[in-house]
């Protein structure tokens, strides 16, 4: 920082003295940075713009470098020729005069966003003509954002028969009621350079011919298919033998009309081995999704969220086995809420978000039903869950369910499963802190008759610790103590110790189990 005697003078040496020393003021303004400097400073003020996850999943953005251009002539001509470090590109969306801005600019990769929001739920027809204009130069055409219609189907089908060769994102939004399918003809049968693909909303009664030869994609994303026709699980495979995905979503909407189409099993099956997926969701039967697992070994999975409709039987040895796999043999979850009953494990951590998950998930609304289905996933994990020492338990805070209570002997069958655990967190939905209105008298005796089957000393015998959830009021809690008191008893006269404790502040006491509680994307 200069002194009030030095020189003001910018962008050269300036000679200065004060009591008889001669020093040089080196100070330089902007306009003195040579053009490589300034490329610098542009492509750190992009990172800044798009983000960290745009970053990562090449997502398309705005214009960032639009306002940059405009600060003056020098700028804008270091903008202009550096388009590929900068990834210069056009955007055409809704509000931009398509045509003139391709007409009257520099030939940049084409961006088409024409995504559905709630201001404008369906595309103009003036949006229309934009889009089938954007792609009249397919090999320009670098990303595509679009939600579509039945009636626009046709004719952006037409326009995207051709290959797009520098097509790296494609997005594309429809309503799974108009069960709109993409042609066998689509991209003309070939995406070479793309690397993310979201379909939302298309009855895919095949994987569409483009992916066999998209070698690059990083993610898929198959959301709300409708499920009448689940496509061959064999063709799944083949997507997850692609050699970079890292990341495969598929949601159906419901159970397929017809038999799902089984895979041959050969006496000794070779799996397809995927070393760069780490990021599995499924929702759907859980037979499909087991005919998939049966042919494939992934062994870099950190995340994995599986959402299963509810059936009278659940075999799932498959899963069992990915369970087995990944997981930490410690610390799973085991969530009543809503519509689903989850039970969570970790997995080892992710590099993006420091922590991994495996969720299994059962998707139905009984109360009983949850519970029998949550049953049958644990019993079929018993080799890793036997050897649990500390468990999360949430239970709903619902008085609507009070009608579908699973009868004890299921609460039974559901906890013999963790025979060797010690401590236990039983929760009720929504009154985890002193902040939270009180447990509804429901919700209360819920807990007391899922507690009375966790003290029965045949169930748990190494069952040491039980802490119970704040929202039980003070005079409630002498009540529930006197409840206890037979079974805590009777373990005592058997050498079982049982200690009840209340509420999160007895939780910071046991870092373990403080950390089953609090550490999972689904408490």
């Amino acid at each position: 920082m200069p002194d009030a005697n030095s020189s003001k003078t910018c962008g050269r040496a300036t000679p200065n003295t004060r009591d008889g020393v001669c020093s040089v003021n080196t100070a330089t303004s902007i306009s003195d940075l040579p053009d490589g400097v300034l490329l610098e400073f542009f492509l750190a003020w992009k990172d800044m713009e798009l983000g960290l996850w745009d970053l990562v999943l090449d997502k398309p953005s705005p214009c960032y470098w639009n306002a940059l251009t405009q600060v003056c002539r020098r700028w804008r001509n270091v903008i202009h020729a550096s388009p590929v470090a900068l990834g210069l590109h056009l955007f055409c969306r809704r509000g931009v005069r398509v045509k003139d801005v391709l007409d009257h600019s520099p030939p940049w990769p084409i961006f088409i966003d024409f995504c559905l929001d709630s201001d404008a739920p369906l595309l103009e027809p003036k949006d229309e003509d934009s889009v089938i204009y954007a792609l009249r130069d397919p090999g320009r055409v670098q990303s595509v954002v679009l939600s579509v219609r039945r009636h626009f189907m046709n004719g952006l089908t037409l326009a995207m028969t051709e290959p797009l060769p520098i097509l790296q994102y494609l997005e594309l939004h429809t309503d799974h009621r108009d069960k709109v399918m993409l042609p066998d003809s689509y991209l003309g049968r070939s995406a070479h350079r793309l690397r993310h693909l979201t379909l939302d909303g298309f009855a895919l009664p095949w994987i569409p011919p483009f992916l066999s030869s998209a070698s690059n994609l990083v993610s898929v994303v198959l959301f709300q298919v409708p499920g009448d026709i689940y496509f061959s699980p064999e063709r799944l495979v083949h997507v997850i033998a692609l050699p970079r995905l890292q990341m495969l979503t598929l949601h159906f909407l419901s159970a397929p009309s017809r038999s799902i189409p089984t895979l041959p099993t050969p006496p000794n099956p070779t799996p397809v081995i995927s070393l760069s997926l780490v990021e599995l969701s499924y929702e759907g039967l859980s037979t499909y999704l087991e005919a998939v697992l049966a042919r494939v070994f992934l062994p870099s999975l950190t995340t994995v969220d599986i959402r299963l409709f509810n059936q009278l039987t659940l075999r799932i040895p498959q899963i069992s086995r990915l369970w087995g796999q990944l997981t930490e043999s410690r610390n799973p979850r085991i969530i009543f809420r809503g519509g689903r009953v989850s039970i969570v494990g970790n997995t080892r951590p992710d590099e993006w978000t420091g922590a991994g998950f495996f969720v299994v998930q059962i998707l139905c609304k009984s109360f009983d039903w949850q519970a029998h289905g949550v049953a049958q996933v644990c019993e079929q994990l018993i080799h890793t869950l036997s050897h649990i020492r500390h468990m999360y338990l949430s239970l709903p805070n619902d008085e609507s369910i009070e009608d579908n209570d699973p009868a004890p002997a299921l609460w039974r069958r559901l906890f013999g499963t963790f025979r060797g655990l010690e401590s236990l967190f039983l929760a009720i939905d929504g009154a985890r802190s002193d902040h939270n209105e009180p447990q509804s008298l429901h919700a209360l005796r819920l807990s007391l008759v899922v507690a009375e089957q966790l003290l029965d000393v045949d169930i748990l015998p190494a069952l040491n610790r039980l802490i119970m959830s704040d929202g039980i009021k003070d005079e409630c809690r002498t009540q529930v103590l006197e409840k206890f008191k037979p079974s805590i008893t009777a373990r005592e006269r058997t050498q079982h110790t049982l200690i009840v404790e209340w509420g999160d502040l007895h939780l910071r006491c046991h870092p373990r189990l403080y950390n089953i509680v609090f550490a999972s994307p689904y408490a």
